[in-house]
């Protein structure tokens, strides 16, 4: 039976796109992740043989790609629709002739070449709508969370094909300046995002089964480092994103999260 994820990073490799191997059903790559993202076929051929159901992960910089990300992670911020009044608005439609995966939470991934660097790995460019330029999981990887794959959005580009791509619109390239200067220009206040305001998103999108204990762990990291001088304020807060999850963890495995990361 064929290896498709192994069929696909030959694929990839052939193009000159470093790819990585990442844990099956999940978005976690091994100690080293991105940073070991090869070309070399040999490499690829023992990670993927050994490991049939492992998911499948690009290193965008070393590629010279770049995606935009477009989430609809909560009630509120539909990225999908800010996205598509954005390109409407100003007659970008034409952006979209590229290579697009369908995500497994309705959202997608339009991936781009680029020889352009920038100073951050995610930039907000409008509400629920960011540019990747380090890392991005692509098809067939499978999410078990969700119970669904990555996939291919149109017929006409079953796969990522360097030459079948467009370079990275010069407009996205002045959005994302404007939010850069924009982050300069008020400091932690951004014309989409604060830092603040980043984490309240993601303490309010909360996380799938698979990745709870990581997800606390990382926001439990966040908060510490907003410093608050009673630390029951970041109890009630771990608590809250703990509800926020599609499952929730028992309290009792919150508090041990707690309890291993407020001293440390």
């Amino acid at each position: 039976m064929e290896n498709q994820t192994l069929t696909t990073a030959l694929e990839l490799a052939s193009q000159g796109v470093f790819v990585y191997w990442l844990y099956p059903g999940s978005k976690t790559p091994p100690e080293g992740g991105e940073h070991n993202a090869t070309t070399d076929t040999g490499i690829i051929r023992q990670w993927f043989n050994e490991r049939p159901s492992a998911n499948l992960g690009v290193n965008l910089k070393l590629s010279g790609l770049a995606v935009i990300d477009i989430d609809r992670h909560n009630r509120t911020t539909d990225g999908v629709n800010n996205w598509q009044k954005y390109l409407l608005d100003n007659d970008l439609a034409h952006i979209l002739d590229t290579y697009i995966e369908n995500t497994p939470r309705d959202g997608f991934h339009i991936f781009y070449k680029t020889s352009q660097t920038f100073p951050k790995a995610d930039i907000t460019l409008i509400p629920g709508v960011e540019l990747l330029t380090d890392k991005v999981m692509i098809a067939p990887s499978y999410i078990n969370d969700y119970h669904r794959n990555y996939l291919p959005q149109y017929e006409k580009r079953q796969k990522l094909v360097l030459s079948d791509i467009q370079e990275l619109p010069f407009q996205i390239i002045g959005l994302t300046n404007q939010s850069q200067e924009a982050s300069k220009r008020e400091g932690y206040t951004t014309i989409g995002y604060s830092w603040t305001g980043q984490l309240l998103d993601e303490i309010c999108q909360g996380t799938g089964t698979g990745s709870r204990h990581t997800w606390l762990c990382h926001i439990m990291g966040k908060l510490k480092s907003a410093r608050p001088q009673d630390g029951n304020s970041i109890w009630k807060v771990l608590n809250f994103a703990n509800s926020n999850c599609d499952e929730p963890l028992p309290e009792q495995e919150v508090e041990q999260i707690f309890n291993g990361l407020i001293n440390k």
